[in-house]
């Protein structure tokens, strides 16, 4: 997905990564470096107010570079990076498609030569706890 919000709460993330885990889906979410967007809604809307959270690997775009994480490997630092303090002023910049696809033709030579398989493999994505289990 392309610039997407949160999308789940803890109950949902920890299912969606159990998938994960078993094999049976992959997702990747490519977001820009400074876009507001996927850092709302930060709390569920209903009556219980539950944090909201993401799922799958985050391609996160910035002017000359990339980053890769999942959340299995969040901390402090990303926790403010996927925080709301952005430059909500320049919304517009940041979260349409067309800086992406700029963004992404930069890193071509790079991006081109990976695979989402390869990227659930990696423990520096991933993380030390993440092991596929077997069906």
């Amino acid at each position: 997905s392309f610039a997407s919000p949160f999308n789940g709460t803890a109950g949902f993330q920890k299912a969606f990564t159990q998938l994960e885990k078993m094999g049976l889906i992959r997702y990747l979410r490519i977001t820009n470096d400074n876009d507001v967007v996927p850092t709302v809604p930060p709390f569920s809307l209903g009556l219980r107010r539950r944090l909201m959270k993401h799922v799958g690997i985050n391609l996160r775009l910035k002017d000359n570079s990339f980053s890769l994480h999942h959340p299995n490997t969040n901390g402090l630092g990303n926790a403010l990076r996927n925080s709301v303090v952005k430059p909500v002023w320049s919304v517009m910049k940041y979260h349409l498609l067309p800086l992406h696809d700029e963004r992404m033709d930069k890193q071509q030579k790079v991006l081109q030569d990976m695979y989402l398989h390869d990227l659930y493999e990696n423990e520096e994505i991933m993380g030390k706890g993440f092991s596929r289990d077997e069906l």
